[in-house]
């Protein structure tokens, strides 16, 4: 967390609807309140960090061993005739 330069020694003014007016001076910002002034929307205030992330990737072993190819499932289909519904009106007698 770092404090962009043309924000440092200046104080901010909210307004909140239920808290009122607040003022917030940049200098006297705690770094463990970082998180508490992003989500009440002062995030603009601070300098984005670049974190890198790297991934390594997992080599296949190369072993000969013998498997059976693998078969995609059997689906079968519903029977046609318990899948339908009988109107009221055509009811057999």
């Amino acid at each position: 967390m770092k404090i962009k330069d043309e924000y440092k020694g200046k104080t901010i003014v909210t307004y909140d609807s239920v808290l009122g007016q607040r003022r917030i001076e940049v200098d006297k910002i705690h770094p463990a309140q970082f998180k508490y002034y992003v989500t009440i929307g002062l995030g603009y205030i601070f300098e984005k960090e670049n974190a890198t992330i790297s991934y390594k990737g997992v080599e296949e072993a190369t072993e000969n061993t013998e498997t059976e190819p693998i078969q995609e499932p059997v689906t079968k289909k519903p029977n046609a005739t318990t899948n339908k519904r009988r109107k009221k009106g055509n009811v057999p007698s």
